[in-house]
């Protein structure tokens, strides 16, 4: 995760049936750090049967492929533009920042408990109670297991997403042209530039000062 001029690396987890979020931040994007957080998460927990997370390098390492062999963890990977098929996490992303901004913007261990708290403690409409309530009731969370199948309402609804939207000083990657369609969607070098929204507009449009130093109007 990338906020203004910084980089500030954060771990971020969302249980599929709960909705219950993790987020730790860590010191620097490695596979060994990455485990070590995700052993640390499941070490009260059931370890679950699959993680879903992007092609980065750290999740295509011997080390992380091994970690999920030995506990038996299925890997599905997505691609980092793919929004649409991890929509869940990329959503909880935005929570997390616009809850640090609110906070004063700067990112440390506290400011990332408090917005995971404050998450997993805020009312779910499509669990019908908080994910810390869903997490501790098991019998909801076989409730919600069943509703969240591939053949649940979810699953049925889940391609009409709404388009994503930004916050002023979120760092984001700057697409060639807009409303791509499928193939485009799978052409990993669609993002040709990153820079940071600098005013947000009406109409679900944004400024943004490329790296380069240009303002474009997304």
């Amino acid at each position: 995760m990338e906020i203004g001029e910084l980089k500030v690396y954060v771990l971020v987890g969302i249980d599929y049936y709960t909705r219950f979020l993790y987020g730790k931040i860590i010191s620097e994007k490695s596979s060994k750090n990455i485990i070590q957080v995700l052993e640390e998460w499941f070490v009260n927990e059931v370890v679950p049967e699959e993680i879903i997370s992007d092609n980065a390098k750290e999740f295509e390492s011997t080390e992380y492929k091994e970690w999920c062999s030995v506990n038996e963890i299925r890997q599905h990977k997505v691609s980092i533009e793919s929004h649409r098929s991890n929509g869940r996490i990329e959503r909880a992303i935005r929570t997390i920042r616009e809850s640090v901004f609110k906070q004063g913007g700067k990112f440390t261990e506290e400011m990332v408990v408090n917005a995971v708290r404050g998450y997993n403690q805020t009312f779910h409409s499509a669990i019908k109670c908080t994910p810390e309530e869903a997490k501790e009731d098991a019998e909801v969370n076989e409730e919600l297991r069943l509703e969240n199948s591939q053949e649940g309402v979810y699953a049925e609804n889940f391609v009409k997403l709404a388009r994503e939207t930004f916050i002023k000083g979120q760092r984001v990657r700057i697409a060639k042209r807009e409303n791509l369609g499928t193939v485009g969607k799978r052409d990993s070098g669609r993002f040709i530039r990153k820079g940071i929204i600098v005013e947000v507009c009406e109409k679900d449009s944004y400024l943004v000062r490329t790296d380069e130093g240009r303002i474009v109007k997304k």
